[in-house]
């Protein structure tokens, strides 16, 4: 499954049908007042797990990847994130898309600011795949 979207989108698919959270627009988002920290509850692991899938996407991070190759750093983010004070800002960062994925300030905030940067850092680093046509 290396590469694939297993994991954090079946944990999408579990939120969209949690009427507690709200409604599943066709966009993929959640529907979601701002103003009651989006209402969801900070101590949901599901919530929790969306909001680290779509920060390490923001930073060009394949989640469902480090979820296979390396499990142990995976529930190591996983836990980090559920300590977070403010997944409601994270929230609402994320959910900004004219935001630039390397602003600096949910640096700030996020329990797993280190290393994600780090992470993101090194696939940068990476060289690109070698086509196996050529």
């Amino acid at each position: 499954m290396r590469g694939g979207r297993g994991y954090c989108a079946a944990t999408e698919r579990a939120l969209a049908r949690d009427e507690a959270v709200g409604e599943a627009r066709p966009d993929g988002d959640l529907d979601i007042d701002a103003d009651v920290d989006f209402g969801l509850d900070p101590a949901s692991s599901a919530v929790d797990d969306l909001l680290l899938c779509r920060r390490m996407r923001a930073l060009r991070l394949d989640p469902d990847e480090l979820y296979c190759s390396e499990p142990r750093a995976f529930g190591i983010l996983r836990r980090l994130c559920a300590t977070c004070s403010v997944p409601g800002r994270c929230a609402r960062d994320l959910a900004d898309e004219f935001a630039d994925p390397a602003w600096q300030d949910w640096r700030n905030y996020c329990p797993n600011a280190t290393t994600l940067s780090i992470l993101s850092a090194l696939r940068a680093c990476e060289p690109d795949e070698i086509d196996p046509d050529r």
